[in-house]
């Protein structure tokens, strides 16, 4: 079904039009998302998109002090996902 809807989607007379919407929505969206980022580099990095719409950033590891003793070399393992 998949397969199906993507060639109906991908139709000429479809392709522009929704390409254009997508390339919309990626210029609205983008520059907010990626300010987020920007402003908490200390947290997190972050690759803008060189093309399409993946973002991929990570969440950086940080030292906390879990057993409470002042030491603070315990890890959080590092989060990586893409928007």
């Amino acid at each position: 079904m998949s397969d199906h809807l993507s060639a109906i989607v991908m139709e000429p007379q479809r392709r522009d039009s929704i390409l254009a919407r997508t390339r919309q929505i990626i210029r609205k969206n983008l520059p907010p998302m990626e300010g987020w980022f920007l402003k908490r580099d200390d947290i997190f990095s972050y690759v803008r998109p060189s093309a399409g719409a993946f973002v991929y950033c990570e969440y950086k590891s940080i030292f906390v002090d879990v057993d409470g003793n002042g030491k603070f070399d315990s890890p959080l393992p590092k989060i990586k996902f893409i928007f």
